[in-house]
């Protein structure tokens, strides 16, 4: 009889440390599970279809560590989170050129990516976006890696210089 009480007790124990463990690691960003959605609602973030768990981890992060004023470093960040590449500023005509080794074809990252770039940089720079190719799969920013596709992104809309 106490045996099975026992082992009443211990199922019940169990049940209730891996509820409590589950809860604290929704807590943290970096644990967080089913509560990604909360943390994304709560920072106005619109999850894709295909966004894997750590994405969606990194971008709340991005969002919560946000300052006030954008830096080369944060948006070098921002670019690196979507593919390699980097940040170069044209300060005297107030915008930055973006290069990243992406394919043109790759439209829905690079939607995310022209997103993540309009929340984060200041409001009176614009942008334009340098895609370039890497024919070994290395990534050698020595000349290997042309960048030969400029996407400029205006009021106007997206377009594609070849």
């Amino acid at each position: 009889m106490f045996r099975r009480a026992a082992e009443t007790c211990n199922e019940e124990h169990d049940r209730l440390r891996l509820a409590l463990q589950d809860l604290a690691d929704n807590f943290f960003v970096n644990t967080a599970t089913w509560a990604l959605s909360l943390y994304e609602s709560f920072l106005g973030i619109k999850p894709g279809d295909g966004d894997t768990d750590e994405f969606r981890r990194q971008r709340i992060l991005f969002k919560l560590q946000h300052v006030d004023v954008s830096t080369v470093d944060f948006m070098n960040s921002i670019v690196n989170l979507y593919s390699v590449g980097h940040i170069e500023e044209v300060n005297e005509e107030y915008y930055f050129k973006v290069y990243c080794i992406m394919n043109d074809k790759d439209t829905g990252t690079l939607s995310k990516l022209i997103a993540q770039l309009d929340i984060y940089k200041p409001a009176h720079l614009g942008y334009a976006i340098y895609l370039g190719y890497s024919w070994n799969g290395k990534i050698h920013w020595n000349g290997e890696a042309t960048f030969s596709t400029a996407t400029i992104v205006s009021k106007k809309g997206v377009m594609t210089n070849g």
